[in-house]
């Protein structure tokens, strides 16, 4: 908000190319941001709009932004050109994206909302926290602009409130500790704000206005951030360990050189009795197929894939030849084994192909846990 220096928008669109090529997502949002930037910097103290010279100092921010997404990305342009594989990559892309379906507020029961059950706890205080933070906010905003108070500090808490919302898509998609530590850097930024605004200065007329409400909300949602920390430090996930008492869940130590590290009894005897029919019945050199989301036993296997495929799981079931395409690498790679998970949450979309070809041509080698060893059949 205060710097025209071109070297830092040009590094600002690196950042936003980066972003493009991991989520998309989150670059329509860093771009918004951008354009709300520029656009705040017309706006002057008396709330009066400015269009020149200002205008011709954005357009010039604009495109060394412009130039650090190119730059960004222009690599993977090449690579992709000159593997002639970017009609496979927007595909891919767009096949990924538009096969995610629509969960939003997917939440438990409300009725379980006092079983003091930690995932039902986490699921609403999720949604709760960023909601009340965004609001304090909003109320804080609105109160600066009806005083006449709205100054360059409420110009980046408006670039915040705007970012920040747009980033909540992520949690209301999948209201889950994943996903909320995702983005919580915004709502930790508002809260520090608010705490001191409140706490800290008292001359705020809001503050006489609303009495006790906003700081007896402001101490309640701190409280929940307060108990979600906690709660964490008893649960585990993708982005998370829960790594202050998951020690004493995980006691058991697998020593296979590519892990090394604690499970719970029953994740350790699973683990290592796939991995040791894996080995037992596949070569060094002979391919597998996990399915869906296993691919930590390739690494723990050193077994290759089978197909290029083998994270896309949610574009599978929209698209035949996708499909089709992993059966061939299958056939042309006479691929032995199949470890696949036999849970319907982990994929949108039926895989009918796949599962029809599987059972077809594969025959059940065991069960273990929710995952199902198949292994080719021999010819008759």
């Amino acid at each position: 908000m205060s710097t025209d220096r071109k070297g830092f928008y040009f590094l600002s669109g690196i950042a936003a190319g980066i972003t493009l090529i991991f989520r998309i997502d989150l670059f329509v949002f860093f771009v918004i941001t951008a354009l709300l930037v520029e656009f705040l910097k017309s706006v002057k103290h008396d709330r009066k709009i400015t269009v020149s010279p200002q205008i011709a100092r954005s357009l010039k921010n604009l495109a060394f932004f412009s130039g650090g997404i190119v730059i960004a990305v222009l690599p993977l342009v090449l690579y992709l050109a000159l593997n002639s594989a970017i009609k496979d990559a927007i595909s891919q892309t767009y096949g990924l994206v538009s096969s995610v379906k629509q969960r939003v507020f997917l939440l438990p029961p409300v009725t379980q909302i006092f079983s003091w059950k930690l995932e039902t706890f986490t699921s609403y205080a999720i949604l709760f926290i960023p909601f009340v933070i965004y609001s304090l906010l909003l109320i804080a905003l609105i109160s600066d602009i009806r005083n006449k108070k709205f100054n360059e500090k409420d110009k980046k808490l408006l670039i915040l409130f705007v970012y920040g919302g747009m980033t909540l898509n992520q949690i209301l998609t999948s209201p889950d500790l994943n996903r909320f530590f995702q983005v919580t850097p915004g709502i930790l930024i508002a809260d520090v704000y608010l705490i001191s605004r409140h706490f800290i200065n008292h001359k705020d007329g809001y503050r006489k206005k609303l009495r006790w409400i906003y700081p007896a909300v402001l101490t309640t949602v701190n409280f929940v951030i307060i108990s979600l920390i906690i709660a964490s430090c008893f649960m585990s996930g993708i982005y998370w360990n829960g790594s202050i008492f998951i020690q004493y869940k995980n006691t058991v130590f697998v020593p296979d050189s590519r892990i090394m590290q604690y499970m719970r009894k029953e994740q350790a005897e699973e683990f290592n009795r796939i991995v040791n029919i894996t080995e037992t019945l596949t070569g060094k050199d002979d391919p597998i197929f996990t399915i869906p989301h296993l691919g930590i036993y390739y690494f723990a296997t050193g077994r290759k894939s089978a197909t290029r495929y083998d994270l896309l799981m949610d574009i599978y079931g929209k698209s035949d030849e996708k499909q089709l395409d992993i059966i061939r690498n299958l056939e042309d790679k006479k691929v032995k084994l199949i470890i696949f998970r036999d849970r319907k949450v982990d994929l949108h979309y039926p895989l009918t192909i796949i599962l029809n070809y599987i059972n077809k041509r594969y025959r059940i080698k065991e069960r273990v846990g929710d995952k199902i060893i198949f292994v080719r059949k021999t010819a008759a």
